[in-house]
């Protein structure tokens, strides 16, 4: 992949606008860090230098790699929803394209993550050659689960990692994370449906 201005990446979406993080939205993103839903599975609201630094990153990312995080704004009124999109980690001890979301609380159960996942998947498919795509979350997670089925990823494997643990405090360096993925080829076959 080569690398992207990340201005041309902005996507849209039947109810979202999708805009790429950069430096110049560090305010969102440090806004989206502090709704409880959010903070509650990252251990915490972050800080201002840790979201700065996030931005930073992100930033980098689309413009290295041509991948990297949006925040989601409702395509109306502007307000923000929050934040999802494609990346590259090493989580399957090689780099993977990965997708993922977090929504803030009061928008759960609207259908906005799977919304920002199903646009996650075709940018990737509209501009890299990754075959697999996959996405992860803690075990206990069902809702984030719930939309990588609702996106037609199936279960692949459980890993370790930082993370939390139903019912203990805090995180935890052992937690485990249900991986699912997603076929080039079976993403075609859920578009022709």
């Amino acid at each position: 992949m080569s690398a992207a201005d990340p201005v041309a990446t902005e996507r849209t979406t039947p109810r979202l606008r999708l805009r790429p993080i950069t430096a110049a939205l560090v305010d969102d993103l440090w806004e989206l860090h502090q709704d409880p839903g959010i903070a509650a599975w990252y251990g915490g609201a972050r800080s201002v230098e840790h979201t700065a630094a996030a931005a930073a990153a992100m930033q980098r990312s689309w413009i290295s790699g041509g991948l990297g995080k949006w925040l989601a704004y409702d395509g109306v009124t502007g307000e923000l929803i929050g934040r999802g999109g494609p990346s590259r980690t090493e989580v399957l001890d090689r780099e993977d394209v990965e997708i993922g979301w977090a929504v803030r609380q009061r928008f759960w159960r609207r259908g906005y993550a799977t919304e920002i996942g199903r646009a996650s998947l075709d940018f990737i498919d509209q501009t890299t050659d990754a075959d697999t795509v996959i996405a992860f979350t803690e075990v206990h997670n069902r809702g984030s689960r719930a939309v990588m089925e609702r996106l037609g990823m199936v279960y692949d494997r459980e890993i370790r990692r930082p993370g939390l643990v139903e019912g203990v405090e805090g995180v935890r360096d052992d937690a485990r994370f249900a991986v699912y993925s997603s076929k080039r080829a079976s993403r075609r076959l859920n578009q022709a449906e």
